[in-house]
């Protein structure tokens, strides 16, 4: 592909970011073309700023896209429906050094907290793109990074609100590594959606991995994956028999397997007990629950359910990989996927620690599959 795409900024660090989640594309910035006017970012949401820069660019250089970007956080304490400090997340309380502003947002969960009766600690990150072309716009998209603020911070980098910011409820971002944020921020999240965009503008597909939660209080779950996504995709859900066939469960996620190209479920009970075999159907039925037909014959990790598994989402370039109990097992084959040509989808970026029991066996099974 050589597409060049001229980006309405001048820092540094998220040329960076841009330039991994760019990849494959000539990337400019304001300093390569000599653009140096002043830009009004006088929006009222992030979108209209993002526009005013591209739209601003754009006109005075018709010849490349232009991309324009604006982030910003907002914290519930303040009330989500006020959407703050959000646009002015840079420039609130500048007069605060920034761990005394980060203090100040604690300070006022506090408060909060004993007016309410409970503690109101959740905390989005957003990020807007804007792609022109010749002074008209081409392309938007928001992402929205979930997280939670900690009741203390935890200083890594130092960066923004990062340190008070968790998005697994133990480490801050500001501590995650910073190649690892990169991955899954809300800017790396929106920059995936225009790549897919760019893509198919330039008549290239991208194989996509959604690895989300079934029913979990997790922040990524299949109930968040939008339409087009589930109808382009097949879906791989990796669940435990007796939460499955809930009827509170099973009602809303069989109203969204309905709109995939088609799905497959792998039991749990099917697959994995600590790698261990059991050769006592009567123990094995006692411990899960199921009867002695079901138990029968089962090694665990069951190979042969796993090589289904690989052969349902062969030639597939959409793939949706859900687990009910965790998502060690359907990180597994998310870790395969992305090992073997796949893009993981930031969108949805269930943190997960992949079964290696379970990796390793899709591994044996590509070996063998390669052999034959």
């Amino acid at each position: 592909m050589f597409m060049k795409i001229l980006i309405a900024t001048t820092n540094k660090g998220k040329m960076k970011e841009f330039g991994e989640g760019l990849s494959g594309y000539d990337l400019l910035t304001l300093n390569d073309v000599g653009f140096d006017s002043e830009i009004e970012e006088d929006g009222t949401t992030y979108l209209e700023n993002a526009q005013i820069k591209a739209k601003t660019v754009s006109e005075k250089y018709p010849e490349y896209y232009v991309l324009g970007d604006d982030s910003g956080t907002e914290f519930e304490v303040f009330g989500f429906e006020n959407h703050f400090p959000g646009l002015f997340s840079h420039r609130w309380k500048s007069n605060l050094s920034n761990n005394e502003r980060n203090q100040f947002i604690l300070d006022e969960i506090k408060k909060k907290s004993k007016e309410l009766g409970r503690v109101p600690y959740r905390a989005n990150y957003f990020c807007t793109l804007s792609l022109y072309k010749n002074g008209e716009e081409v392309f938007n998209t928001q992402s929205i990074w979930k997280g939670e603020v900690l009741r203390e911070e935890q200083i890594g980098r130092g960066f923004g609100y990062d340190s008070i910011i968790t998005t697994d409820y133990k480490t801050s971002i500001d501590c995650m590594p910073l190649q690892e944020k990169n991955k899954i921020s809300h800017r790396r999240q929106a920059l995936f959606n225009l790549k897919r965009f760019l893509n198919e503008l330039n008549g290239e597909s991208v194989k996509v991995v959604n690895s989300v939660s079934l029913y979990n209080d997790n922040n990524y779950k299949l109930t968040d994956i939008s339409d087009d996504e589930l109808e382009s995709s097949v879906a791989v859900l990796f669940s435990v028999d007796s939460e499955f066939n809930s009827s509170s469960n099973n009602n809303q996620i069989l109203k969204l397997l309905e709109k995939t190209k088609r799905y497959i479920r792998v039991p749990i009970e099917d697959i994995d007990i600590n790698g261990d075999s059991f050769e006592d159907k009567e123990e094995l039925s006692q411990i899960y629950n199921l009867t002695k037909e079901q138990a029968g014959g089962v090694e665990f990790p069951n190979k042969q359910r796993l090589s289904e598994v690989l052969d349902f989402i062969e030639g597939e370039d959409n793939v949706i990989v859900a687990c009910s109990a965790g998502v060690a097992r359907s990180g597994a084959l998310a870790t395969f996927l992305v090992d073997n040509g796949y893009e993981l989808n930031p969108n949805y970026n269930t943190r997960f620690a992949p079964n290696e029991v379970i990796l390793e066996i899709f591994k044996e099974i590509k070996s063998e599959n390669n052999k034959n």
